[in-house]
């Protein structure tokens, strides 16, 4: 107990020396020799310090006042200090302010949740949430109440002696009976809710399928065929980012595919120039030769080199020797082909033409915001690029995580259009937004995309000012390549030797 009183001694100083720390502006003491009242900033400074210095004293103090109790007891043979009885009353002040804390929380900040009704079954929800926090309110306040008075009341006293108590059936059937009801209560009015939200409403709703990626949202509409074609992470390339069946778009993308296994040949200055592909820098030739530029540029680093290129090159030679840098070429030769064997094998499928490539993508439009109608009822499908996503409409009462390799969807009807909202709030700036209420990365903050509600006529309207992503070609148009137009015929040979392997 009385090691845990220093280190709280000890916190609490550190506590105000940070918080001294924070409010002191030193940036002002840089710049007081070219400021107007510098006299004014360097005592301000000083007034900073000095009472950095007296905090620090403060906390040594009240160390040392513990020191001198304990060192005091040992000699007189008496107690200066009950630590029971200060430990009981510290018990009962924490309650006191601990509550008092709790309760200014709520009132200060419950005005900032979020209980606006935009969808219809905002109602519910809010209904929801405020029955949940009635529940878990009045246990909370109970049960901190008795914890910290039994603390005080049943403290250490010299001849009190603790009484043993092993059983008493009605109190065990009231303490389960209580939570269970409750709990009981909650769990069917969740079900009552969530039930209510996610059935079906109406016989045809607008579906839209809504795209997660590292940081961003896309929302594709189905056209006027009201047809979403079937996507497949294995068509996506840097112009078909969504993955969607476009024939011109796998053609070049297999095309791409191809020419990065066997290499290219590019035009620089009007000179021919040959870029190996996969299959050539994987051999050990080439590896042994590279190794070897990397070793020679290494042993005449010169002042040029910051540590930052240092650092890279030493890392490439390392990642040679190791033998990661043949692995992770042998592992994207791998992914590559096995990227273009899927796609043969989807395309080769007998009902491919009738359900896949039928055509019903290219009306497709897809926009970087979603337009949703007041009162119509609508289905987002969500579907993810890379990592778990988790789409978040807080006005909307909207929640749902975005899985790869997995559909999930959301069912809810807009009442209130954003218009509606800005005479609300005041603001004719307002806008509803989707983020992403899961940690996805680095940018994770910034993945946003706005949401307008507003009425038939204009989302009819809107919907005229956007063109397909993609419009249909000649199935001709492009052509694959088996290898690139400089491997001689030898080079074919162990190119297709190698892809066996």
């Amino acid at each position: 107990m009385k090691k845990t009183f220093k280190l709280l001694a000890g916190i609490l100083g550190l506590i105000s020396l940070f918080g001294l720390l924070h409010q002191t502006d030193f940036s002002l003491v840089q710049l007081a020799a070219s400021e107007p009242s510098a006299a004014e900033t360097a005592t301000q400074s000083s007034i900073n310090w000095l009472l950095i210095i007296v905090s620090i004293l403060i906390g040594g103090i009240i160390v040392l006042i513990f020191d001198i109790t304990n060192l005091t007891t040992r000699v007189t043979g008496k107690n200066i200090l009950d630590w029971n009885k200060l430990n009981a009353w510290l018990c009962l002040v924490f309650l006191i302010l601990g509550m008092g804390a709790a309760f200014w929380e709520f009132f200060y900040h419950g005005k900032y949740v979020i209980t606006e009704k935009a969808t219809a079954h905002a109602e519910n929800m809010n209904m929801m949430f405020n029955a949940t926090l009635f529940f878990t309110g009045i246990v909370f306040v109970i049960v901190q109440v008795l914890l910290f008075y039994f603390l005080f009341k049943y403290r250490t006293k010299e001849g009190r002696k603790a009484t043993y108590y092993s059983h008493n059936n009605k109190l065990e059937i009231v303490w389960t009976a209580i939570p269970f009801v409750t709990m009981a209560v909650l769990v069917l009015m969740g079900m009552k809710t969530w039930s209510n939200i996610t059935k079906k409403s109406s016989d045809n709703p607008k579906e839209i399928e809504i795209y997660a990626y590292q940081f961003g949202w896309n929302a594709r509409y189905s056209g006027a065929d009201n047809i979403f074609g079937e996507a497949s992470f294995n068509y996506i390339s840097g112009t078909n980012p969504l993955g969607l069946p476009v024939d011109a778009e796998i053609d070049a993308l297999i095309v791409s595919l191809t020419k990065e296994l066997n290499g290219d040949t590019i035009e620089v200055n009007g000179e021919p120039r040959i870029i190996p592909g996969l299959y050539t820098q994987v051999k050990d030739s080439i590896f042994n030769l590279y190794h070897q530029s990397l070793l020679e540029e290494a042993s005449g680093i010169g002042l040029t080199y910051t540590e930052d290129k240092r650092n890279a090159l030493q890392k490439k030679i390392e990642s040679i020797e190791s033998g990661a840098a043949m692995a992770d070429l042998e592992a994207a030769i791998y992914r590559k082909e096995k990227q273009i064997q899927r796609i043969a094998q989807i395309r080769s499928a007998p009902s491919a033409k009738e359900t896949i490539f039928n055509g019903s993508t290219y009306d497709d439009v897809i926009s970087n915001e979603i337009h949703l109608v007041k009162g119509e009822e609508v289905i987002f499908l969500f579907r993810a690029r890379d990592v778990i996503h988790s789409a978040w409409m807080p006005h909307f009462k909207v929640q749902m995580n975005v899985v790869p390799g997995m559909q999930t969807r959301f069912r809810f009807t807009p009442i209130k259009t954003t218009a509606e909202a800005r005479v609300e709030r005041g603001n004719e700036e307002y806008d509803y937004y989707m983020f992403c209420n899961k940690v996805c990365g680095s940018a994770h903050y910034n993945m946003k995309i706005k949401v307008v509600v507003e009425t038939q006529a204009e989302f009819d309207e809107w919907m005229k000012t956007q063109k397909p992503a993609f419009a249909k070609v000649n199935e001709n148009e492009v052509q694959l390549e088996e290898v690139a137009p400089e491997a001689s015929d030898s080079a074919k040979i162990e190119n297709k030797e190698l892809a066996l392997k």
